[in-house]
């Protein structure tokens, strides 16, 4: 079987050009995430750092293996920024499990994830959302895409009052309400590189729109970004290693089945009260997975004329591999996988099946032996991407009913959320919470979904949860 028939390329008007140019435009769009993810849960003590850059590129090698074969849809997964923080500055640091023992909380929560997206469940959550907060799903998800660019590029400062931040760690500082951004006050070279990947996009992206030819705009600004911070010292060439490091290769089953014995998913259950904070900490990484990974799909899923497309029949095999995403991140020795909102870049660029995500999981596969080759690609690069890619989803704002405060005050606060509160999980729940108190105030309660009901229940407790372990 060919790969257009395979991938159905016909029916979503692709083609293998512009798939594999999304593919690599979500893949550089997302590459920090081994560095990143290394270094959060590296913090964490006697975790063996050398193969937590394996356990990430094999965990997000295999997330979107399968979500190109089985699911077939222009999705990517990897190890989900927030989870990883939780996992290791909650469940470890704050609480005490060993890392063995979050592996395995990891896993028995990805587990569960993928029992509920099997059965009725995942239909049910679907069809709960009403129209006006799936729309404000995908638009905060744009904003806040778009917040990342601007973040990445530089283009904002932030400020902290003196005495208004705490140190979580020597490398690690948690500023308060009185941090606040202020944009683009000095034109360092960074800036200078993501402005000029910026110009360049929207420079190529008009000439698509003019001529009616695509010339890959995000991937050549990208790169095109890439070689002008060279003489900038953005692009640092004196990183690339000068032959193959294999050295990552012999690491990857450092962490591998690691949970499995003692620490681990045997002394789980030592005692009455380690199993309550297990049981706490395996439903508040569900719950929190499970409302990050629908809004994101969702809000994805409203860009039409994709394999990724809400409305499809392969809707629900993209929730359950992104589900599947918990286990095979904890057998690698990672915290949970999950969808990437990067994947809109690659949208933008053209990628509408499973065969560009098949390029995602191919690329990371060429970074373990290449690792050092691709940490030439800068952030401030990327940046520009990431802005234009915002841009994709916003236009579902139209689709709200503005007018109708039952409608547009949740809608409203969930795009405000996500890229202020830096958390799709938590503009979801907040947008969720003001629907159902809303409907409930006006006398509308019977006509909140049940399902709705379940999700406002486990938002508060994962909100409160943690102060009652913490202060209790």
């Amino acid at each position: 079987m060919s790969l257009s028939k395979f991938f159905d390329m016909k029916k979503y008007n692709a083609t293998i050009t512009s798939e594999l140019l999304g593919g690599l435009t979500t893949f550089l769009s997302m590459l920090y995430i081994l560095v990143v993810n290394q270094s959060i849960l590296g913090a964490v003590a006697d975790i063996p750092v050398a193969g937590l850059f394996a356990a990430t590129a094999l965990t997000t090698i295999v997330c979107n293996l399968l979500m190109a074969l089985v699911a077939r849809a222009p999705v990517a997964m990897a190890p989900g920024m927030g989870l990883n923080t939780f996992f290791a500055y909650t469940i470890c640091a704050e609480i005490g499990f060993t890392w063995q023992e979050a592996l395995a909380i990891t896993f028995i929560a990805g587990l569960i994830h993928v029992a509920l997206m099997l059965t009725n469940v995942r239909t049910a959550i679907i069809a709960a959302v009403p129209q006006s907060l799936k729309s404000a799903m995908a638009v905060g998800i744009g904003l806040f895409i778009a917040f990342l660019g601007l973040k990445n590029a530089g283009f904002l400062d932030y400020t902290i009052e003196a005495g208004h931040f705490v140190e979580l760690s020597p490398v690690t500082i948690r500023g308060d309400s009185s941090t606040v951004p202020s944009f683009l006050t000095e034109f360092t070279p960074a800036v200078l590189v993501s402005l000029a990947g910026l110009v360049i996009m929207i420079g190529m992206l008009a000439a698509e729109h003019h001529t009616g030819t695509l010339f890959a705009a995000l991937p050549v600004g990208v790169l095109a970004a890439t070689f002008i911070g060279v003489p900038l010292g953005v692009t640092n060439f004196d990183q690339v290693p000068s032959a193959i490091d294999l050295s990552v290769l012999y690491h990857a089953g450092d962490l591998f089945m690691s949970f499995f014995g003692r620490p681990g998913l045997l002394s789980l259950f030592d005692n009455p009260g380690k199993f309550l904070l297990a049981f706490f900490c395996i439903m508040s990484l569900l719950i929190t997975n499970v409302l990050d990974s629908v809004a994101t799909l969702i809000g994805l899923g409203k860009v039409k004329g994709t394999a990724a497309n809400s409305e499809e029949k392969n809707f629900g095999k993209v929730l359950i591999v992104n589900a599947a995403g918990g286990v095979i991140s904890s057998v690698f020795g990672s915290s949970a996988s999950t969808s990437y909102i990067e994947s809109a870049t690659g949208f933008a660029s053209g990628a509408k099946t499973g065969l560009s995500t098949l390029a995602v999981s191919f690329l990371f596969m060429l970074c373990l032996p290449f690792s050092g080759f691709f940490s030439l690609v800068p952030a401030a690069a990327l940046a520009p991407a990431l802005i234009i890619a915002g841009s994709y989803l916003a236009f579902n704002a139209a689709d709200i009913r503005w007018g109708d405060l039952r409608e547009s005050l949740p809608a409203f606060l969930m795009i405000l959320v996500m890229p202020a509160g830096y958390s799709t999980a938590s503009g979801a729940s907040l947008g969720i919470l003001a629907y159902v108190l809303i409907q409930m105030f006006t006398g509308q309660a019977r006509r909140v979904p049940v399902m709705l009901y379940i999700v406002t229940f486990f938002f508060i407790a994962i909100t409160v949860g943690p102060h009652l372990l913490t202060f209790g």
